[in-house]
């Protein structure tokens, strides 16, 4: 538990931090009642920690600022800050975040001679101020999970079996694999005569893309045969985007901003010195000898090290290409990264900090630059001998580990799920969420009789076998956020799933609400062009979360998505039916349709994708 800045104790989240966690929504809250701003500093100050003033969407959301202003003490007579500052209405307007007034309290728009919005914390009235007062306030954003603009740039392709292309994003851009379907499940796409089926699927493609694809400008991809589907003509369909490096600048070594002196090796051929390896240089480092020759360089403070650019810059008869790396915190001890690339781009599997990277080839000359960005500094750091019982493990937690924990002495009980006095940094090693050293999610789990153990990417885990142990276990969450299972299909960092089961829109919003997620929402164009073939296997109409419920006329999503700008009506023009409020996706073409809420649909449901449990599945199973 940490205080925020009000004195209130909240849990560290991966959703907002130590902000607090509106469980209802999206949302996080930041509560200031010292110092009071004006309105408008109030405004800078939320700006400037990537939110916003208040806005209240619902009477749950006013609920639960009124619940923690109690919680705080505040009198019954204080205000705090809303983001509004000119008259409301109820059609039209936004707040200052640029979300709609779906809500309004009985008291809005009393004027009291002032423009800027307030909220008596006792009354949960709103009243007018002038916005030069000075007041406590709250800052609102969206959490880290759900920070996920409207996107239109996907691009798709399309293999059939034995084919190959390769996908492609222009300079200071790189690929994001949003969706993979490698098999079968319609018959005119890359038809094939016989013995074609729609029901193949071949389990593991979004991964084994993403391992492949993610973070690289051009990818060549093509299709193998795999006895998953035997007998059946596969093909694979892509979407993906072409987003900004993140993470993936360079680490100043090309533009010259290292100094040469920050440059050293093993040795150095006659005009050869270790600066000239600077990549895009005409220079080149040459060792005086092949075997055992090393090249390093001190970045000048720690960094998030996430790939490494190679270039070879003589070819007298050398056939290797591949180099070992190794990296280090002060430069004086050492650790190697398990995996040995080849020339050219290589993005590292698990990001490394350390302030040293060395490069070892096995040829002669070469030229390089370190890829990554400034270390985040939000985890907290451990030791490599730190246990989850030291550190109070009590949920969810994110730590970073430094190099070096694979070392021998290191404690580890278990398989998956680890005995709460394990050393974490080396279980993590021993299941593949680092490599030498990184970040790592910590989740509490249960209580257990007994921990399997095995040897896994070189670490021993112990058998533990005692009496009835009260205290909880540990695991780890997935490197990358997922779907909760194989029954939900993934699409731009969403999850969806049909059902069949005919409800009312009512019905099936609480049905959704009971899995954590929403009825189906799109965001973009290309959203909607991917879901037709979900809804299509629909016996029926499917409700999607579209309603006027609130503002007749005024249509809204249920999760507050912005509504996209495209339509798809089945009639030309907005529909106006009194009674109908809810929109169905009609199951023949797809148009969108509003009707009564008490009509009985199939839908979909949709989730954020999320970091779960590491392959609980196979807990304390061998590797």
């Amino acid at each position: 538990m940490q205080p925020n800045e009000e004195g209130l104790n909240s849990c560290w989240t991966d959703k907002c931090g130590w902000w607090l966690d509106y469980p209802e929504g999206d949302f996080c809250y930041l509560m200031i009642r010292q110092p009071t701003k004006t309105w408008q500093e109030a405004q800078a100050d939320c700006k400037g920690r990537q939110g916003n003033l208040l806005s209240i969407a619902d009477s749950l959301e006013q609920r639960f600022v009124r619940g923690i202003a109690k919680l705080l003490g505040m009198n019954d007579d204080a205000s705090l800050w809303l983001g509004a500052d000119a008259s409301i209405k109820p059609e039209g307007d936004k707040w200052t975040d640029g979300s709609p007034f779906s809500y309004l309290h009985s008291s809005a728009g009393v004027a009291e001679g002032g423009k800027c919005l307030s909220l008596l914390t006792g009354s949960g009235d709103w009243k007018r101020d002038k916005c030069d007062e000075k007041r406590g306030y709250v800052c609102k954003k969206r959490g880290k999970t759900h920070q996920l603009p409207p996107h239109d740039g996907y691009k798709e392709e399309l293999l059939c079996q034995d084919d190959w292309k390769s996908l492609e994003c222009p300079d200071e851009r790189v690929i994001r694999i949003r969706s993979a379907f490698h098999g079968r499940k319609r018959s005119d796409v890359c038809p094939s005569g016989g013995g074609s089926r729609d029901d193949c699927r071949v389990e593991g493609a979004l991964r084994y893309l993403r391992g492949l694809c993610d973070n690289y400008q051009i990818c060549p991809i093509y299709l193998t045969d795999t006895d998953s589907c035997p007998g059946v003509s596969k093909y694979l369909h892509v979407i993906y985007s072409c987003e900004k490096k993140v993470c993936l600048d360079s680490l100043c070594i090309a533009e010259g901003r290292i100094p040469d002196s920050s440059f050293s090796a093993s040795s150095s051929a006659i005009n050869a010195e270790p600066h000239k390896a600077r990549l895009g240089g005409s220079g080149c480092w040459k060792p005086s000898k092949i075997l055992g020759s090393w090249i390093q360089v001190n970045l000048g403070q720690n960094f998030k090290v996430t790939g490494i650019e190679t270039q070879k810059c003589t070819y007298q008869g050398q056939s290797s290409s591949v180099f070992a790396m190794q990296f280090s915190i002060d430069g004086v001890t050492w650790y190697r990264h398990p995996v040995q690339p080849a020339l050219g781009m290589y993005i590292l599997t698990r990001p490394v900090f350390a302030q040293y990277v060395r490069l070892l080839p096995t040829f002669l000359g070469l030229r390089f630059d370190v890829l990554g960005c400034t270390s985040d500094d939000t985890p907290r750091n451990i030791l490599c001998n730190s246990t989850a019982t030291d550190l109070g493990l009590n949920g969810s937690m994110t730590v970073r580990c430094p190099l070096g924990c694979a070392q021998a002495g290191y404690k580890v009980y278990g398989t998956r799920l680890h005995k709460q006095d394990s050393n974490i940094c080396a279980a993590a090693i021993h299941s593949g969420i680092i490599e030498i050293g990184g970040d790592v999610t910590l989740l509490k789990s249960l209580p257990q009789k007994a921990f399997n153990g095995s040897t896994c990417n070189g670490i021993i885990s112990k058998v533990y076998v005692d009496k009835w142990d009260p205290s909880p276990s540990f695991t780890f969450a997935d490197m990358e956020p997922r779907c909760s299972g194989p029954d939900w299909e993934e699409f731009g960092d969403f999850c969806y799933k049909h059902f069949d089961t005919k409800k009312t829109w009512y019905g099936a919003r609480h049905s959704c609400w009971g899995l954590d997620a929403n009825l189906v929402s799109f965001r973009s164009e290309a959203e909607w062009d991917w879901l037709q073939d979900l809804m299509k296997l629909a016996p029926g109409d499917t409700w999607t979360g579209l309603n006027d419920l609130v503002n007749r006329g005024r249509f809204v999503w249920s999760d507050r998505q912005k509504v996209p700008t495209f339509t798809n009506w089945a009639t030309p023009g907005r529909p106006t039916g009194l009674m109908e409020n809810c929109v169905a996706a009609l199951s023949q073409s797809g148009k969108w349709k509003k009707m009564s809420c008490m009509e009985l649909n199939g839908y979909v449901c949709k989730m954020p994708t999320a970091r779960y449990p590491l392959d609980l599945e196979s807990a304390n199973a061998s590797c």
